[in-house]
C-alpha cells in the first residue's frame, strides 16, 4: 500500500474521509476488512512521507497461536446426555492457554445422527463414533507482523450407550439361591441389547473391599455380588460398573445400595385346623425382614429356595410338622406345628425352644409347650 498515493489522489475511505494533504508522519492500525473481520492484525505501523511512505519502524510484537484444539481433546459422553467443551491454544509469548471460544464459528458434526455439535456443546443422539469440527481464528507471526487466519480444528466424539440394571440392595450371605438376587445386568440405554458400540469390556466393583464380584453371564454381561458385611446404614455401599472401549473411551455408572442381612420374622396367628376336643394343627406363615432397612423380602427378589433351618432345644419328643426347609416363591416360610388331634387328652408333654434361621442367619426363637390340650406357641423375637 502506498499511503502517499492515497493523500495525493484524494482517495476517500468507506465513510468518505480523506487524509490531510499536509500530513508528514503518522501511525496507523492494519485490520482485516472482510465480512468476517477478526480485528487488529498489526499495530503501530509507522510511515514517513519523506521516505516514500514506506513502513520503517514500530512493528507489532506478535504472539502466535500454537497448537489450537478442542478442550477436551476427545469427547466421550453417554447416550442422551450432553457435555460442554471449549477451544484453546498456547500463547507463544507467555505459554498461557488462551480461550479461542469467543472467536469460533462453523460448529459441525461429521455425523449428526450420532452427535450434534453446537457452540460449546456436544449432544449425544445415538451410540457410535464421529468427529466434531470448528473453525478458529489463529494468529501467526510472519516477517515481524501479525497475520490472522481461520483454521479448522477437530476432535473425535464417542457416544456410549450403557447402563447397569439391578436392585437398590444386595443380600448378605453365601446361599446360591440367595445370590440370585444380587445380579446386575449391563445393557445399552434401551435395555434391549448389549452395551454399545460393541467390542468393549465390562467390569464391576464394590466400595467394600471384602465383597467379591463374579461375572456370571455375557449376553448381556451380568455380575453377581457376594458380601458378608451388613450395611451400617441404608444406601452406604457403592457399586461401580464400567464399559471401556479399546481406544480408551469408556463410560461408568455408580449405584448406592444397601447390604441387607436376614434379621427377623413377622407372622399372623393362624387358626387351629384340628376340630376335635384336643390337639393343635397350625400353619404359621412368616414374612422375612432384613437389617438395617427393616424391609420385607419380596417375591420379586428372586431368593426362593434360600435355605431355612430350624433347631429344637431340647430335641422334640412330641409330634411336630415343620416346613420344607427353604423360602417359597413368595419369599415366605411356612411352618406347621402340631401336637396331634384327638378326642381324648394328649399324653405327650414337653417344652422346647425353636430357633429359625435363613441362609444361616438366626431370625426367630419360639417357645413351644406341648400339654394334654395341645401346643402353646410363644414368640421370643426378635420382631424388629
Amino acid at each position: 500500500m502506498n499511503l502517499a498515493d492515497l493523500i495525493h489522489n484524494r482517495v476517500a475511505d468507506r465513510k468518505g474521509n480523506i487524509l490531510p494533504v499536509d500530513v508528514n508522519t503518522v501511525t496507523y492500525d492494519l485490520q482485516n476488512s472482510t465480512p468476517r473481520s477478526y480485528g487488529l492484525m498489526a499495530n503501530v505501523l509507522s510511515i514517513d512521507s519523506t521516505l516514500d511512505s514506506r513502513v520503517r519502524s514500530g512493528y507489532a510484537n506478535c504472539c502466535s497461536t500454537i497448537n489450537p484444539g478442542w478442550d477436551p481433546s476427545a469427547v466421550i459422553l453417554g447416550f442422551g446426555t450432553n457435555v460442554t467443551y471449549g477451544l484453546d491454544a498456547t500463547d507463544s509469548c507467555n505459554g498461557d492457554q488462551d480461550d479461542l471460544l469467543p472467536d469460533s464459528s462453523d460448529w459441525a458434526s461429521a455425523d449428526p445422527s450420532i452427535a450434534k455439535v453446537t457452540k460449546g456443546e456436544v449432544a449425544a443422539v445415538t451410540a457410535g463414533s464421529t468427529t466434531g469440527s470448528a473453525d478458529v481464528f489463529v494468529v501467526q507471526g510472519v516477517g515481524g507482523y501479525c497475520a490472522g487466519q481461520l483454521l479448522p480444528v477437530t476432535a473425535p466424539i464417542t457416544v456410549i450407550s450403557f447402563k447397569a440394571t439391578g436392585k437398590g440392595y444386595i443380600f448378605v450371605g453365601t446361599d446360591p439361591n440367595e445370590l440370585y438376587g444380587n445380579h446386575y445386568a449391563l445393557t445399552d440405554s434401551t435395555g434391549k441389547q448389549n452395551p454399545q458400540p460393541p467390542g468393549g469390556t465390562c467390569c464391576a466393583a464394590s466400595s467394600d473391599p471384602s465383597d467379591t464380584v463374579t461375572q456370571t453371564g455375557t449376553n448381556p454381561p451380568t455380575f453377581q455380588f457376594e458380601t458378608l458385611d451388613q450395611s451400617a446404614a441404608p444406601g452406604d455401599r457403592t457399586l461401580t460398573f464400567e464399559y471401556d472401549l479399546s481406544g480408551g473411551q469408556g463410560a461408568s455408572q455408580q449405584m448406592n445400595v444397601t447390604a441387607r442381612e436376614f434379621a427377623y420374622l413377622t407372622n399372623a396367628s393362624p387358626s387351629n385346623t384340628c376340630t376335635l376336643a384336643y390337639g393343635t394343627n397350625r400353619a404359621y406363615t412368616y414374612t422375612v425382614y432384613t437389617h438395617p432397612d427393616h424391609a420385607a423380602v419380596l417375591p420379586t427378589d428372586g431368593v426362593d429356595g434360600t435355605a431355612v433351618t430350624e433347631s429344637f432345644n431340647p430335641s422334640l419328643t412330641c409330634e411336630t410338622i415343620t416346613g420344607k426347609g427353604s423360602l417359597n416363591a413368595n419369599a415366605q416360610i411356612i411352618d406347621n406345628i402340631s401336637s396331634g388331634c384327638s378326642s381324648a387328652p394328649l399324653t405327650c408333654t414337653q417344652t422346647s425352644t425353636q430357633t429359625v434361621s435363613v441362609a444361616g442367619y438366626q431370625v426367630r426363637t419360639n417357645t413351644l409347650e406341648w400339654t394334654s390340650v395341645g401346643v402353646t406357641y410363644t414368640s421370643d423375637g426378635p420382631t424388629q
